[in-house]
């Protein structure tokens, strides 16, 4: 999914014929998010390692409070596998 959004954009803004980003279309605005998202998931371990691991430990519980949201809003969860060894931690 990374090298999609990253594929995406780079022929968006550097393709012979590009029209660059259009910030009036939603689209280009998604997928202008989304990279700055993902440049900031892969940031945290480019930090030195005792922020890094700060920032592990918040972006972790993040994760797990919003699958407990989920889970009490009967939204669907996916990656069930990754998520079934954790699923009696979560408050009901």
């Amino acid at each position: 999914m990374i090298f999609t959004s990253i594929d995406r954009c780079d022929s968006q803004v550097n393709d012979a014929d590009a029209v660059g980003i259009d910030w009036t279309a939603e689209s280009d605005r998604l997928m202008a998010i989304n990279m700055i998202i993902k440049m900031a998931d892969i940031n945290g371990p480019c930090k030195p390692k005792e922020l890094h691991l700060k920032w592990t430990d918040r972006i972790t519980a993040e994760f797990y409070e919003q699958v407990s949201i989920a889970v009490l809003s009967n939204l669907r969860i996916t990656r069930r596998v990754f998520l079934a060894s954790r699923v009696q931690n979560l408050v009901f």
